[in-house]
């Protein structure tokens, strides 16, 4: 897991790779996964969730040991064009400001952007099927195709939530065109 800032857009990201469960299994297994995080932060004692904090500043304000690691920074801030290379020293001084972190604005954060029901959350997820979970993916995406009557409606109830099935290059472009583009973050 990890949040991440591209091109000006906050992200929480979630990867996981199974040989035994199918994408689909998997997507379940991380919601749930988000709901026990939430409440594993409201049972929290005050103290537990400072300790927590300090944890995260220690590791902010530790120096690198190799310079590789400080080299992999830099070139991570050249790469996504944001040129913060001082982002662990600003966001250790974010950790310090007990008046901005603090466990209620966690879990408000949480439950308007993360939470499955979260009014402001919006997800893609990106499902690679291997070839013994492949079957079972278009038994479902038949399955209900047959219910809704349409092929590309049966894909995406199988996807989930309204979800939407690109299989090929040109569903990929299609797709793109529909979306609207997020506005070009000015360079400082």
């Amino acid at each position: 897991t990890m949040v991440r800032s591209l091109y000006g857009t906050r992200g929480f990201s979630v990867r996981v790779q199974s040989t035994v469960a199918d994408p689909l299994a998997l997507e379940q297994h991380i919601e749930g996964w988000l709901v026990k995080l939430r409440q594993e932060v409201v049972d929290m004692s005050d103290q537990e969730f400072l300790n927590s904090v300090n944890g995260l500043l220690a590791k902010k304000t530790q120096r690198d040991k190799r310079l590789a690691e400080e080299s992999s920074r830099m070139w991570r801030e050249i790469s996504l064009r944001q040129f913060v290379f001082d982002r662990k020293e600003r966001e250790a001084a974010v950790l310090q400001d007990n008046t901005k972190i603090s466990k209620k604005r966690l879990l408000a954060l949480f439950d308007e952007h993360i939470a499955k029901t979260a009014p402001s959350r919006r997800l893609l997820a990106s499902h690679f099927w291997s070839i013994p979970h492949r079957e079972s993916h278009d038994k479902t995406a038949e399955a209900h195709a047959q219910q809704a009557g349409d092929k590309k409606a049966g894909e995406a109830a199988a996807a989930g939530d309204g979800g939407v099935v690109l299989r090929t290059h040109d569903d990929i472009r299609q797709f793109r065109r529909t979306r609207p583009l997020h506005p070009a973050r000015p360079l400082r």
